[in-house]
């Protein structure tokens, strides 16, 4: 951890969210990876040491600065998702304007960048955490929750934030045109968000069956 921090070894790959209605790139999600080439961590793996070390924002703020300065090079059009653990999202100095400093340094718009919360992280302290929340949306950025249906307090927290965007966790996306019971969980998430005006990414589409099952169903991107 400690090398990686300070030969700033992480880069950033992006993977494409692709419209379900004429397959067109809707945005970009920014996914941080390790270039030491000795490390036997994955990056989920690394995020959970930073934190039990208490270096969690120093790896956030280097993989934030990585997925920002190749994002200058993207489509104007696209949005970019940056994935933001839940703990760190009212760290002062990331709340201080890090991201905006950064945003202006590369030519970014904060209107193009959705902030991506994972349901996987338990969130410490609510109240600060949802005036985190506020202070983002109040800037402009756009909020979604991430890995929904695989974590802490499903539709509750979808209530609470009121997010711009709803990824499906792939597990509930895997065989899900040949499982009836994840055909009518999905199937009436994506019927309430479109009722709250929230759009829906489904992760991991990797099958016609899939494909053609989220499209039926109403699935946004």
């Amino acid at each position: 951890l400690s090398v990686i921090l300070e030969r700033g070894q992480i880069s950033t790959v992006y993977q494409p969210i692709v419209s379900l209605k004429d397959g067109s790139v809707f945005a970009y999600e920014a996914l941080s990876r390790i270039t030491l080439p000795s490390c036997s961590l994955n990056i989920e793996s690394l995020l959970a040491l930073a934190s039990t070390e208490r270096k969690l924002w120093e790896l956030e703020k280097l993989c934030r600065t990585s997925a920002l300065s190749h994002a200058a090079r993207k489509p104007d059009t696209c949005k970019l998702f940056m994935n933001v653990d839940a703990n760190v999202m009212y760290d002062p100095e990331l709340k201080s304007g890090f991201v905006a400093e950064k945003l202006r340094e590369y030519g970014i718009h904060s209107e193009d960048i959705v902030i991506e919360i994972t349901e996987r992280s338990a969130v410490l302290t609510m109240e600060a955490f949802e005036s985190s929340i506020d202070h983002y949306r109040a800037q402009a950025y756009k909020i979604a929750i991430d890995d929904f249906g695989s974590g802490y307090s499903g539709l509750n927290r979808v209530c609470r934030f009121s997010p711009d965007y709803l990824k499906l966790d792939m597990e509930l996306i895997r065989g899900i045109d040949k499982d009836p019971m994840k055909k009518t969980a999905v199937g009436s998430t994506i019927g309430f968000c479109k009722e709250s005006g929230i759009r829906v990414i489904a992760e991991g589409i990797e099958t016609e069956g899939e494909l053609k099952t989220l499209i039926r169903l109403g699935a946004d991107y």
